[in-house]
């Protein structure tokens, strides 16, 4: 049963590759830098790619609620 799980498991790398991906920045700090409404709308974008709002926390040092009211 635990091998299921592990096979659909989202790691970090598999985020990063999202970030990289989607918003075209090479780390998720980078997301730090921008103004709010873009921010906003990247954090968006990550959410609906599928990345926890941990997930997105711990690789673009975001606090949750931020990324939670996106």
């Amino acid at each position: 049963r635990y091998m299921e799980f592990e096979h659909f498991r989202r790691d970090d790398d598999w985020a990063l590759g999202i970030i990289r991906d989607s918003l075209n920045m090479e780390s998720g700090t980078e997301l730090q830098r921008l103004g709010r409404e873009a921010r906003d709308e990247c954090l968006r974008e990550l959410k609906s790619k599928g990345l926890s709002i941990r997930q997105i926390e711990r690789l673009t040092g975001i606090s949750r609620g931020v990324i939670y009211n996106a």
